[in-house]
This record gives C-alpha cells, structure tokens and sequence, in this order.
C-alpha cells in the first residue's frame, strides 16, 4: 500500500472476487463528485465454499456510514472498497500489535472524510476452511484480539471507547471461561478485567 501512487485504491483479496464490471466506474464517479468522501464501499455476497450456498453480506443501505457503525459491526466488505490514496497515511496500520488491518485502515480513512456505501452486491466474499473467519478461538488468538482492540483505544485516543470497552470486556470474559477449561488460575484474572472494562455486563 505505501507504494502505491493512483489517485485512488481497489482492494480484492487473493480468495475474494468483483461481480460487477462497472464497479470501479461507479465507485470513483461517486468519489470525483462528492469530494467530501474518502471512500466508498458496498454490499457483497457470502458464498460458502464447502456447500456452495451463496447469500447477501447484510441488509447494508445506500447511506453514510460512521466510524462507530463500522467498528460496532463488521460492516464493511473489504473486496467492496474504493479510497482515495490521499485519505489514509499506512503507517497506522503497519502496527504490528494489530491483528486485521482493514478495520484500522477504514476507521483511519474516516479520519479524513466521510465513508459511503453502495447498497448493490458488486464483490463475493469466500468463506473457506483456510479463512479468517473459519478459524476456531484459542487462548493464545483471544490475546491477541484483545491486545488489537486495546491498540485500537489508544491510537484513536479513546474516540470508542464506549464501543471498544464493551469489546475488550467481552473478550476478557470469553477469555476466563477457555482458562477455566484448561485450569488456569489466571483466568480469575481475566474475570475482574472484564469487570473494569465493562460494568454492564455485571449490573
């Protein structure tokens, strides 16, 4: 990404494809006319590699999206995103404590202008046995995640807090429960962390 030097950039991951010939076209005729945007995504669909079942990524409406709704909900497709090169400085996502980088990359290009989406199904997403999103949870990756939204508070100065604090809370609380099936003492530890990050899950 530092090495690129287009006006604007496409991301399609290596398993992912686009759909639609005319995505580009329309991606950057929206961004050429409507200079207060610093990107543009859309919908896409799931399709299931193991059964072929194929569906709608969410009911995404064709509006403005905030930062909030993009970190609170995986919302963001990354195969549908156009952004404008100048809207994004790489070095806040070469943090090695962050474990997906395209949410670090869309919140810090809403740092520089507003995010719209397109409500058509233009890309696919593939979900497959060696994906992201297929991997089952362990200690050691929950850790991980955690440390990533941690880094995520403090680089954003605390912007979602409130999102984030519910997050952490969540994982430190899903953390003490693996613990405990492995006899960890430390998972008592995890607990009352969870307690300081978020109340509400207790009250």
């Amino acid at each position: 990404f530092p090495r690129s030097r287009g006006k604007y950039i496409a991301i399609c991951e290596g398993d992912d494809y686009w759909l639609d010939p005319m995505k580009l076209q329309k991606q950057v005729d929206f961004l050429e006319s409507q200079q207060e945007y610093s990107m543009c995504f859309h919908n896409a669909y799931l399709q299931y590699e193991e059964t072929g079942k194929k569906e709608i990524f969410r009911p995404l409406e064709e509006r403005e999206y905030s930062g909030e709704e993009i970190l609170k909900t995986w919302t963001i497709p990354t195969a549908s995103v156009v952004f404008r090169r100048a809207s994004i400085d790489f070095s806040r996502t070469l943090n090695p404590n962050y474990i997906y980088g395209d949410i670090i990359m869309f919140l810090t290009i809403a740092e520089y202008g507003k995010l719209w989406c397109m409500k058509d199904p233009m890309s696919v997403y593939r979900i497959h046995a060696g994906g992201m999103t297929s991997e089952r949870m362990t200690i050691k990756k929950l850790e991980a995640l955690i440390l990533h939204q941690k880094e995520i508070q403090k680089d954003f100065s605390n912007k979602y807090v409130k999102i984030l604090d519910k997050d952490i809370g969540g994982s430190l609380m899903f953390l003490s429960f693996l613990k405990l099936k492995e006899g960890k003492l430390s998972a008592f530890k995890s607990v009352y962390e969870s307690f300081k990050y978020d109340r509400g899950r207790f009250f």
